[in-house]
């Protein structure tokens, strides 16, 4: 291997008039491994003639030139006693924590090309580079010179690649590189494990996760948050409810998944999105008897669920329930709630859930004065929603152009065309921008 010193480490990383004019290919769509692309080759030029030169990355990303005078990456005062290979790693690692990927890679490509031995650390720092400019293909080829130098990918290698192809939605190419690695005994950690999870549940193929939650306890892995918030996921977004109401009483009942509130109410949140209230409802309990208190927005999201399936009762039912335990309401819970009353035509009740939200100390904002407005209208009542938005103006409430726009509508379906130009003029008066709707 060739050997180097410090100072001739500090001034070959200094020198930028020695790089080699690079010839600018687009990244190549993820090669295998077991076949490397023609350009990993350069790695030792006397011993082959390369296709093609390796490159940094586009010259978006600049090309900052190292200075002796003021320390900065690649500029390291090394112990002379240290390994060479150790001196190129430590610089190659603070250039690229400093965000400067495209220097890193022009100093990882010279290296090459002075014929110098790079160690698995080195091509790890280097396939980083890659994945954060944002050319992982190239990263895919390194790792077919990384098996063709004698090395082993290890699992900084696998995740640096897999979280790349995760964050462009390429499940599938994670798959089918996790599996590539298996085959070649590459021991996979926790982390691996709960990446290659996400990716069966990402293409619908939840039962293969499962699989490997198995294998997870077979490797002497304790299942953490992620692994089951993944699986959990999987079986809600492909309208599994049933399979996912079970588990998460399961793994909540033996004591093994404590989500915080946040993330057991993106699971509530979702399935109230998808319709699915009872497994809500379900997953709620569930949480209470694990002794995860809900919160506002866990109750608010099932209490608007309920009243945007007609539900309102329920959701009234709900509102006393949280009362008693001391969990506090919000403008979007008493929304909802007037929004359904209103709807019903219970108007009585919707006057006094108002009322009740006042006296809680809750102001009425914008949405809550539209709501009021827009079902009054819609019952024929736009003088008394003309009454209320006076009265919401004066509590320091300004209406948007969607209050005034229900409104105007309301007078419009009357016939009053004179009464929706006065309130169009006062409107635009007040500064507000009429839409395509006014």
């Amino acid at each position: 291997m060739a050997q180097i010193g410090a100072s001739s480490l500090i001034s070959f990383m200094d020198s930028s008039s020695n790089y080699r004019t690079c010839n600018h290919l687009s990244p190549p769509d993820y090669p295998s491994f077991a076949l490397p692309y023609s350009h990993s080759n350069t790695i030792n030029p006397r011993r082959s003639t390369p296709s093609a030169t390796i490159i940094s990355p586009q010259p978006s990303f600049g090309r900052e030139r190292l200075s002796k005078k003021k320390p900065r990456s690649g500029n390291l005062r090394i112990p002379q006693d240290v390994p060479t290979i150790f001196k190129i790693n430590k610089a190659l690692s603070k250039i690229t924590k400093s965000g400067k990927y495209s220097t890193a890679l022009s100093h990882f490509n010279e290296l090459q090309f002075k014929d110098i031995e790079l160690d698995l650390y080195t091509f790890n720092i280097a396939i980083n580079c890659y994945c954060c400019a944002n050319q992982v293909g190239f990263g895919f080829s390194l790792l077919g010179s990384i098996f063709k130098r004698g090395y082993t990918p290890n699992v900084v290698t696998l995740t640096t690649l897999l979280n790349r192809l995760i964050a462009q939605d390429k499940a599938g190419e994670a798959l089918s590189l996790l599996n590539k690695l298996q085959l070649q005994d590459i021991e996979l950690n926790l982390y691996s494990f709960n990446i290659a999870i996400n990716c069966y549940c990402c293409v619908n193929r939840v039962g293969f996760g499962f699989s490997l939650l198995g294998n997870i306890f077979k490797r002497g892995y304790t299942p953490c948050v992620v692994t089951f918030t993944s699986l959990l996921n999987g079986l809600i977004v492909h309208d599994k409810t049933v399979e996912a109401v079970e588990f998460f009483e399961k793994i909540v009942k033996k004591g093994e998944f404590k989500p915080d509130v946040s993330r057991y109410g993106s699971f509530i949140n979702r399935l109230c999105k998808m319709g699915n209230k009872g497994a809500a409802i379900s997953f709620l309990r569930i949480a209470e008897d694990g002794g995860l208190k809900p919160n506002t927005t866990i109750y608010s999201m099932i209490i608007d669920r309920l009243c945007k399936d007609g539900m309102v009762d329920d959701g009234v039912n709900f509102l006393v329930e949280m009362n008693s335990k001391g969990i506090r309401a919000n403008v979007i819970t008493y929304s909802s709630l007037i929004d359904s009353l209103c709807k019903h035509g219970k108007w009585k009740e919707a006057t006094g859930m108002l009322r009740e939200m006042v006296d809680s100390g809750i102001s009425p904002n914008v949405c809550t004065t539209t709501v009021l407005v827009s079902a009054l209208c819609k019952q024929g009542k736009t003088k008394k929603a003309e009454e209320l938005l006076e009265g919401m103006m004066a509590r320091g409430v300004d209406p948007d152009t969607i209050t005034y726009s229900a409104l105007m509508n309301g007078y419009c379906l009357q016939g009053l065309m004179d009464e929706a130009m006065r309130l169009f003029n006062a409107m635009v008066d007040r500064g507000i921008h009429p839409n395509n709707y006014c």
